[in-house]
């Protein structure tokens, strides 16, 4: 497991909590990647109950993805699962995912819960975010895997080396490629990891245009977007949330649990497909600007962006699983 982070070792607590009720905890090689061991206190990590653990420094420019690729060069095992300090795994995940990886996949993902369900915009952007990869997904092969939390064969990886860096910024355009290379991805819903998610709204607003304009300009590069192919997706980018809404209101409604809960989501999901709508269309015009550090500051300080509600779900989470 490859997990980064910028901040001290405490943002690991909950995660590592998680990783400590695993069944497999013996087979685990934990990863941290950081920008500085001081920073992160890597002193006063408590490591205990994994087979291996070790800290990396990275002075990559760009951290997060650059975490990720330095993780996967100081990991040993030919599984490495890229996490995230928010997401938490059920006792059997790693298990499971193991087992998985035992058949002919390139890279397996998880299932996805929501770990801060109370909050409107929580439950707006688990959906709107993760609803593909839900408990209820069929197990087996998928074109498109959940985004940061993927487990690959480390040998894969290791032979895109080279190109890995622009396909990880995006990860379902790592996914795209490895199947134009022939590979296949799964889903694994037996492997749950449970997600918390932001709730305060002016946050949420925000990773919805930076995760949009990050998406709009990678997508230039790796499909190849012409002039004439940018206009035509600009042009008709006003149906995009109309599509995409339908699509949307039908998980809402069957994550929530009364009908006045489902009808309260429906206008926030609206807006948030359109700002992400507005934010991909500024990548088509005028390219990332800051949206891959905006997004990675977004990611990597999450429970700096929850209601204090959330927080306290969090807490419980962990004395369960102490438990």
């Amino acid at each position: 497991m490859v997990v980064y982070t910028p901040h001290d070792h405490r943002w690991l607590d909950p995660l590592l909590t998680a990783l400590r009720a695993q069944t497999v905890g013996e087979q685990i090689e934990l990863v941290v990647v950081c920008r500085s061991s001081t920073t992160l206190a890597a002193e006063a990590c408590d490591f205990t109950g994994f087979g291996r653990a070790l800290v990396v420094e990275t002075t990559d420019d760009h951290s997060y993805v650059g975490g990720k690729i330095a993780g996967l060069l100081a990991a040993t095992t030919p599984i490495v699962a890229f996490a995230e300090d928010h997401c938490l795994p059920e006792a059997d995940w790693a298990e499971r995912l193991i087992v998985a990886h035992r058949e002919n996949w390139a890279a397996v993902c998880p299932s996805m819960t929501n770990c801060n369900p109370r909050s409107i915009t929580s439950r707006v952007g688990f959906v709107l975010h993760w609803g593909p990869w839900t408990k209820s997904v069929p197990a087996g092969e998928m074109t498109l895997l959940a985004a940061h939390n993927t487990s690959y064969k480390r040998a894969v990886l290791l032979e895109l080396l080279g190109e890995l860096r622009g396909l990880l910024v995006v990860e379902h355009f790592l996914h795209a490629h490895l199947r134009e290379l022939g590979y296949h991805l799964a889903v694994e819903p037996a492997a749950v990891v449970s997600h918390c998610n932001i709730s305060k709204l002016r946050s949420w607003f925000w990773i919805c245009y930076s995760g949009g304009r990050l998406y709009g300009s990678h997508r230039v590069v790796h499909e190849s977007l012409s002039v004439w192919q940018r206009a035509t997706r600009i042009a008709t980018s006003p149906l995009v949330p109309l599509v995409q809404f339908w699509r949307v209101s039908r998980q809402l409604k069957s994550s929530t649990g009364s009908m006045r809960d489902f009808v309260t989501t429906l206008p926030l999901a609206a807006m948030g497909l359109t700002v992400h709508t507005i934010g991909e269309t500024m990548g088509y015009l005028f390219g990332e600007g800051s949206s891959e550090k905006d997004c990675e500051d977004l990611e990597t300080s999450r429970f700096r962006d929850m209601v204090a509600s959330d927080l306290d779900e969090v807490r419980h989470q962990m004395k369960t699983a102490r438990t």
